[in-house]
């Protein structure tokens, strides 16, 4: 009689372990039973499953898409930020620091990503980044997401740089969390 053990002997390990997955194999074929009585057997669940996906796929793939493209933005505004600090360290102010012009000096694709085409004067729009404002000791860099969310670099010397962020058209604590990026 393996399985019988003494009055007040601890069931081993071993035992244990066998009764927890006999229990787990159960509930696995409890769960697949009840799986096809629901869907109607094999053949209605490809249809099922089909239309359950086509109604969470959307709003997934959208959200996969809205936080890309805040990645994107904080990345672009991360060459933008590393640009506009190289060329205030060739030049000793920010005031020469905040065109396309005068970065594309301190900025290569290589080393700094793609966003040199996305510096615009004024405003940013969505996928754009500004430099909106820049003196000899203070800059304030701006990108916007595809999402409209908004992202931002003030430096004022002789303190530390602030990144601040504004997520209205799509909350994404990924992205923007208690007003800061990183």
């Amino acid at each position: 009689m393996p399985w019988t053990r003494g009055a007040g002997a601890a069931p081993s390990r071993r035992r244990v372990l066998v009764r927890r997955l006999v229990a787990l194999l159960v509930l696995v074929a409890i769960g697949a039973s009840v799986g096809l009585a629901v869907s109607g057997g094999e053949d209605d669940a490809p249809t099922r499953t089909a239309a359950v996906d086509a109604t969470i796929t959307p709003a997934t793939d959208q959200t996969q898409a809205n936080r890309a493209a805040d990645r994107e933005a904080r990345t672009l505004l991360r060459g933008a930020i590393s640009a506009v600090e190289t060329c205030f360290g060739a030049t000793g102010t920010y005031a020469r620091c905040r065109t396309r012009e005068e970065l594309t000096p301190f900025a290569s694709e290589a080393q700094f990503g793609p966003f040199l085409e996305r510096v615009v004067a004024g405003s940013p729009e969505a996928t754009e980044i500004a430099v909106t404002a820049g003196d000899r000791r203070n800059v304030r860099i701006v990108g916007v997401s595809r999402t409209r969310n908004r992202f931002a670099y003030v430096r004022r010397l002789p303190g530390t740089a602030v990144q601040s962020c504004r997520a209205s058209a799509f909350p994404n604590p990924e992205a923007c969390s208690g007003g800061r990026w990183g």
